[in-house]
C-alpha cells in the first residue's frame, strides 16, 4: 500500500530544515577555512576536531537511522532524521567559532 504523501507544509518545512543545514554547514567551512590559513597550534587542533567529529558524527548516523529504517518509515521521515542528526553538530560548531574571544 503506497504511503501518503506528506502535507505541503511538512515538505516545506523540510525543506527550510535543510536550507539551515546548508547555510550553518557553508558558514562552518569558511570559518575553519579562516582559521586553517592563520597556520599554528590553533589551526592544527581545528583540523583534528574538524576529522575526529566528522568521523564520529558519521559513525553515529547508522545508529540514530536504524530504528527508522527497520520500522519501515517514509522517506520524508529518514531525511529529517538525518538533517536533525547533523544540524546538532553543525550548528554547534557554528557558534564555537562565533563566539568573541
Amino acid at each position: 500500500m503506497p504511503r501518503k504523501p506528506k502535507s505541503p507544509a511538512a515538505m516545506w518545512q523540510l525543506g527550510f530544515d535543510a536550507w539551515r543545514l546548508w547555510a550553518d554547514a557553508s558558514s562552518v567551512m569558511m570559518l575553519r577555512s579562516a582559521k586553517l590559513m592563520q597556520g599554528g597550534a590553533q589551526a592544527e587542533r581545528e583540523a583534528k576536531l574538524m576529522v575526529d567529529e566528522k568521523m564520529q558524527t558519521n559513525a553515529m548516523l547508522g545508529f540514530a537511522m536504524w530504528p527508522l529504517l527497520a520500522s519501515g518509515a517514509a522517506p520524508e521521515a529518514l531525511a529529517k532524521a538525518a538533517i536533525g542528526h547533523y544540524q546538532k553538530p553543525v550548528g554547534a560548531n557554528r557558534r564555537r567559532l562565533t563566539r568573541a574571544k
